[in-house]
């Protein structure tokens, strides 16, 4: 478990499906929504969620994913990118976010298998918990 990197709130849920833009140029977020899962946590954990949500052209999407088709588009960066402008950005050393990575995937493959046994929301039918298992252990590392 890496060292916390600061305490702050977090969102718990930060991808573009949770965002609103405001109509005018230059695209600028008008609001971030969906704050129900708010906490007070590390920020590295939001930046996991947010590099985890964009698709990748031929994976597995899960529901999560396909919201953020825009982002397949070339002129969108990429996780690692969006990673390292965060850390440029922020004015912070860049430290390697492979755990919460790991952590994000996990807990999403609980979510989906809860909601999908539970019968909650047919957004969960699909068995999707293995793939974020599988994304889970491509994070980890010795």
């Amino acid at each position: 478990v890496p060292e916390p990197s600061d305490a702050t709130i977090i969102h718990n849920d930060l991808r573009l499906g949770n965002v609103m833009w405001r109509p005018q140029a230059p695209p600028r977020i008008a609001a971030i929504l969906d704050w129900e899962l708010a906490t007070v946590g590390d920020p590295l954990l939001d930046l996991a969620y947010l590099a985890c949500s964009i698709p990748r052209d031929g994976a597995c999407h899960t529901p999560v994913l396909d919201l953020a088709g825009a982002l397949l588009s070339p002129r969108c960066p990429e996780p690692e990118d969006l990673i390292a402008r965060y850390f440029a950005l922020a004015g912070k050393t860049p430290v390697d976010i492979s755990w919460y990575q790991a952590l994000v995937n996990f807990k999403l493959a609980t979510l989906y298998r809860y909601s999908r046994l539970a019968g909650h929301d047919s957004y969960f039918v699909e068995d999707h918990e293995t793939r974020f298992l599988a994304e889970a252990a491509h994070y980890c590392r010795d």
